[in-house]
């Protein structure tokens, strides 16, 4: 069958969804089965996807490749810990929850706000750090090194084991979030923090996007040190923002007076506090979530973009659709994500949106998924040549030699 691609990556057709039951599929759990397979010819043959088997999109079988699925889920190793340092070197197989419990007896935690079952592997592949990206930062700021295995079979090493270490080109943000498309991350560098004593959660509640919109950059334009704000909404008529505060339990009770004082009091419907420790059994449980498959949404649109320019998706929003999306926001961390009821409405706000960007209203970066690829990524602007793809394509080539490593996701 013959390979053609488009906009970077291999295009894959077939008629119909594909059960992996109807696949010749393996699961790589270590790093070792990993390198022999590489080892081997049998390789040129396969595509290697992140993650557990699953069902794949419509469209996205070569004949004669078997699928391979790596999870690593086996790989558990302390590689290095140096508890004063606050950075510690794992194999990416162990679980957030695992973690956890290895850095608990130092009162360290590992700021990641997502399924205590994720394992690093999946959360470095994805890339989504969670609510907690506000203060601590993403994946791609705690993520100091990796080890990654290319399709060569060759391993190598990037970034470090200390906060400032790189010079040039830091190769390390091109594997966090890369849903190994350019390489296999089998081991990590981790930045740590103190695990804060206290938890202030308050709860706002309105009828528009807009107005919570505005509540959040009165927020964080103020000098208080908010430790997350998530924006959300299943329609026009039920939006929500949780604020949290974390830290010693004197300072949070006093931050959160001062919070209080910049709120709109018909806004607020809720506010509580407890240990920090207990928060996964409070409500400040939004914003997890669990990246087994590395999957968005089938009909999601993320964008990246700024704060002011989220006002022009919602306004775009309201305008063309009538409560028929899903809205997730995290204004800080410039993460903006809209769920679609159909893919004729998905495509008919990427219209609109590419319309904005072309007017020189608007400069993003959008990710969706569609019926070939699990990933598409695109930057939307008015100037055309600054698209990334020729810097992708030669990165794509040195990394992946044998073109073997997920072709389900495509940099347009």
């Amino acid at each position: 069958m013959e390979e053609n691609y488009k906009r970077g990556a291999i295009f894959l057709e077939t008629q119909n969804p594909i059960s992996p039951e109807k696949l010749a599929i393996s699961e790589y759990e270590t790093g070792e089965q990993l390198l022999s397979l590489l080892s081997g010819s049998d390789a040129q043959n396969m595509y290697l996807l992140p993650g557990h088997k699953r069902q794949l999109p419509q469209a996205s079988k070569v004949s004669g490749r078997h699928i391979g699925f790596v999870s690593l889920s086996r790989q558990k190793e302390v590689i290095e810990y140096s508890a004063m340092d606050q950075v510690i070197s794992l194999s990416l197989g162990l679980t957030l929850s695992e973690v956890a419990e290895i850095i608990a007896p130092n009162n360290q935690f590992l700021p990641l706000d997502a399924d205590p079952d994720s394992t690093l592997f999946e959360l470095i592949n994805n890339g989504e750090g969670g609510s907690w990206e506000h203060s601590f930062g993403g994946t791609r700021d705690l993520v100091l090194g990796t080890s990654i295995i290319l399709s060569s079979g060759e391993t190598v090493r990037t970034g470090g084991k200390v906060v400032k270490n790189v010079t040039g080109y830091d190769t390390t943000k091109l594997i966090v979030g890369g849903r190994m498309y350019f390489g296999i991350p089998i081991a990590a560098h981790l930045r740590l923090f103190a695990k804060p004593e206290w938890l202030y959660i308050f709860t706002y509640e309105c009828d528009s996007l807009l107005t919570l919109l505005d509540q959040a950059a009165v927020l964080m334009q103020s000098e208080i040190p908010l430790t997350s704000l998530d924006i959300k909404s299943d329609d026009q008529e039920n939006c929500m923002m949780v604020v949290e505060l974390a830290g010693h339990k004197s300072v949070v009770n006093e931050l959160s007076k001062a919070l209080a004082k910049l709120t709109n009091p018909n806004l607020i419907l809720a506010s509580e506090n407890y240990a920090f420790s207990d928060r996964a059994h409070g409500r400040a449980s939004r914003g997890k979530h669990h990246q087994d498959s590395n999957i968005p949404p089938p009909l999601a649109v993320e964008l990246s973009t700024s704060l002011s320019e989220m006002r022009l998706v919602l306004t775009l929003l309201t305008d063309t659709f009538n409560k028929k999306f899903v809205v997730e926001i995290r204004p800080a961390a410039g993460r903006f994500s809209i769920s679609f009821e159909s893919e004729s409405e998905q495509k008919l706000f990427l219209s609109s949106l590419e319309t904005l960007c072309n007017e020189g209203h608007l400069d993003c970066v959008v990710a969706r998924s569609d019926a070939h690829f699990e990933r598409i990524i695109e930057h939307f602007s008015a100037n055309k040549g600054s698209s990334p793809r020729p810097i992708i394509e030669a990165l794509k080539n040195k990394f992946d030699s044998r073109a073997i490593l997920n072709p389900l996701v495509s940099w347009a």
